[in-house]
């Protein structure tokens, strides 16, 4: 089944189904055009329509900015990421170093996201830049300067 609300200019608008089990709204894969939204279901239910506005959290980075590393002892970026709502799009996350995009693994039900290093950095300060979208296009841009040394 299909279901469609018209609704003007709601960008950070998307279909929810409540779950009584859980006692909490679930974000249902909505298609927004500006103009109405609209998702398949396989059951009833009692659904909403919610705004959400705010971004995603990213914690527990390492690197940390302005912070010192040896080189041997910083092999992985990781940070854990969650959005309370509507969650994590998996393929908005965006990692670069130094301005190069760098490869991930994302562990949803970790909340964990991490990049190998390898051999990549040398000694002296870089830059790293994250960003991580929701499935309603809030966005968090992170941007920060750490040193290896030695």
């Amino acid at each position: 089944i299909k279901i469609e609300y018209d609704i003007l200019d709601c960008n950070n608008c998307g279909l929810y189904k409540y779950s009584y089990e859980d006692q909490k709204w679930n974000y249902l894969n909505t298609s927004n055009n500006l103009k109405t939204l609209s998702t398949k279901i396989a059951s009833g239910g009692t659904f909403c329509v919610l705004s959400e506005m705010e971004q995603p959290i990213i914690k527990n980075l390492k690197p940390r900015f302005n912070s010192r590393y040896r080189q041997k002892d910083l092999k992985k970026i990781t940070f854990n990421i969650k959005d309370v709502l509507s969650g994590i799009n998996p393929y908005s996350i965006e990692i670069k170093i130094d301005g190069e995009k760098i490869f991930y693994d994302y562990i949803k039900y970790r909340d964990l996201v991490s990049a190998d290093l390898g051999a990549f950095l040398s000694n002296g300060n870089h830059t790293l830049e994250i960003t991580v979208n929701d499935k309603l296009d809030n966005a968090i841009n992170l941007k920060g300067d750490f040193l290896i040394i030695e």
